[in-house]
């Protein structure tokens, strides 16, 4: 199974109140779209965490030209 996921607070900043509707455009872009935003800043996992493991695939996406 695979399961992707990305967070709103990374892209917008901290909304406190608006936090619940960026949540649920960002899911409806996904579902319209396909595809998952990815987190700003991402650069590596955390080498702490086993990977290889807990069965996880981490795929960082190039920046389209």
């Amino acid at each position: 199974m695979v399961v992707g996921r990305g967070a709103v607070k990374s892209n917008v900043g901290h909304l406190e109140g608006a936090s619940g509707v960026a949540g649920l455009i960002k899911s409806i872009m996904v579902l319209e779209r396909g595809i998952i935003p990815p987190n700003a800043n991402f650069k590596t996992l955390n080498p702490t965490i086993d990977a290889e493991f807990l069965n996880l695939a981490v795929w960082i996406p190039t920046p389209s030209k």
